[in-house]
C-alpha cells in the first residue's frame, strides 16, 4: 500500500506530464518490459510514472519514501532505470534534501561502478534527484507547479 505522500507526488508527477503535452502519461499501472539480451527473460518493471515523448524516448519517475530505509530498494530502483530501454532521463523524488544528496551520492556510484565495468557513458542516463519536501506535498496540483523546476 503506497502512502500518502507517494500517491499524492506520483499524481503530482503525472499531472505535470499531462500538462507539459507528452505523447503518453502512465503511472505504475502500466510495467515496462526489461528483456533479457537472449530474448528468453523479462522484468516487468514499474516505475511510479513515466511519460513517452513523440519521438519515443521515455521519462522515468521514481518516488523515494519508504524505500529509503532500505538500500537494497533504492539500488534496484537505480539499476533497473538504468536498463530500461530507451529512457531520455530518470528522475528520483525525495522527501528532503538530506535524502537527495544520499541519492545523489549512491547513483554517482552505480553510475561509476557501471562504467568501470565496461558500459559506454552515454549508455547510461543520467539521474537527477528532486526533492519535494512533505508539507509542499499538500495536492498533485501543487506538486505538479513543484516540478516546473525541474
Amino acid at each position: 500500500m503506497k502512502k500518502h505522500y507517494h500517491r499524492i507526488v506520483q499524481n503530482g508527477i503525472m499531472a505535470y506530464g499531462t500538462k507539459r503535452g507528452f505523447r503518453e502519461v502512465h503511472g505504475d499501472d502500466l510495467p515496462i518490459h526489461i528483456h533479457h539480451t537472449t530474448g528468453m527473460q523479462q522484468i516487468l518493471y514499474r516505475p511510479d510514472a513515466h511519460f513517452i515523448t513523440r519521438h519515443g524516448k521515455v521519462y522515468l519517475f521514481e518516488v523515494l519514501d519508504g524505500e529509503l530505509k532500505d538500500k537494497n530498494l533504492v539500488i534496484a530502483d537505480i539499476i533497473q532505470a538504468y536498463l530500461t530501454p530507451n529512457v531520455a532521463k530518470i528522475f528520483f523524488i525525495v522527501p528532503t534534501p538530506r535524502d537527495q544528496e544520499g541519492i545523489k551520492n549512491l547513483s554517482v556510484t552505480i553510475y561509476d561502478r557501471l562504467v568501470c565495468m565496461g558500459i559506454p557513458k552515454r549508455d547510461l542516463r543520467e539521474v537527477r534527484v528532486f526533492y519535494v519536501q512533505r508539507r509542499e506535498a499538500k495536492s498533485a496540483s501543487k506538486v505538479a507547479e513543484l516540478l516546473k523546476r525541474i
